[in-house]
Order: C-alpha cells, then sequence, then structure tokens
C-alpha cells in the first residue's frame, strides 16, 4: 500500500502527481482521487471502473443530490438515464 499525503492542497486530476513520486497508477488495483469530474479525462483510459463518493465540502460530484427548484427535467446530467448529446 502507498499514501500520498500533500501538506498543500494541490489538483489531483494528473497521474503525474502520483508518478511524481514513484508511484505508477496503473500499477495499482485502487486509486484514490479527490476530485469532483476534473479527474475523468486522464483516469477513464486506464480505469477499470469508476466510483464517485459523495464528500463532504464545498459541493458534491453527485449533481442529482443539490436541491434543484427552477429546472426542467430531464436534463444531463440531473436525470439517470440522460445521455450527453453535443
Amino acid at each position: 500500500m502507498h499514501i500520498l499525503i500533500a501538506e498543500r492542497s494541490a489538483m489531483t486530476v494528473d497521474p503525474a502527481l502520483y508518478r511524481s513520486h514513484g508511484i505508477e497508477p496503473t500499477d495499482c488495483k485502487i486509486v484514490v482521487v479527490k476530485s469532483p469530474n476534473g479527474f475523468r479525462a486522464e483516469y477513464e483510459p486506464i480505469a477499470a471502473r469508476i466510483f464517485i463518493l459523495d464528500t463532504p465540502g464545498v459541493s458534491t460530484a453527485k449533481l442529482e443530490n443539490m436541491p434543484w427548484q427552477r429546472i426542467s427535467r430531464p436534463i444531463y446530467p440531473l436525470g439517470r438515464d440522460v445521455k450527453y448529446k453535443a
């Protein structure tokens, strides 16, 4: 088990953070990244599965849990079965 703890806040959206400390994320069974969504571009290509946790903080990765009151439904990403269309 490797645990990387930072004294100062840092963006954790790039596997280079781990690599700069000698940890290769693709060699790990589990990699934990504290990022609501910014991690996806770099981690989705190397991850077998992604688990989104709703941790305490100023925001949430689970937007459907926010108290939306004046928004038309269905809308991405608030609807579970709604797919994004560019």
